[in-house]
């Protein structure tokens, strides 16, 4: 939510950026980039074209606002060891 909030340009696009920004946590904490053999930009560009797909017809300032989102939320979210959940 935190993320969402500082980087959406809209009040109304703050829910929605929440799932961007899950999409970037979930890329970096599940297995997914590495079973992939993936470079963080390959990542990203990727993201992007997707992005720009879906949001393209927004604008610029939505796209970017997205990309910041995935990135941040990619770089950011950090796993919560075991041993800490189960203590």
């Amino acid at each position: 939510m935190k993320i969402a909030r500082e980087v959406a340009s809209v009040a109304d696009l703050q829910m929605r950026m929440q799932g961007i920004v899950l999409l970037g946590a979930f890329l970096h904490l599940t297995p997914y980039v590495k079973d992939s053999n993936m470079t963080d930009e390959q990542v990203y560009a990727g993201v992007e074209k997707a992005i720009r797909k879906y949001f393209g017809k927004r604008g610029e300032r939505v796209v970017q606002d997205n990309l910041t989102c995935v990135k941040r939320g990619y770089s950011e979210m950090k796993q919560v060891p075991e041993e800490v959940i189960n203590t």
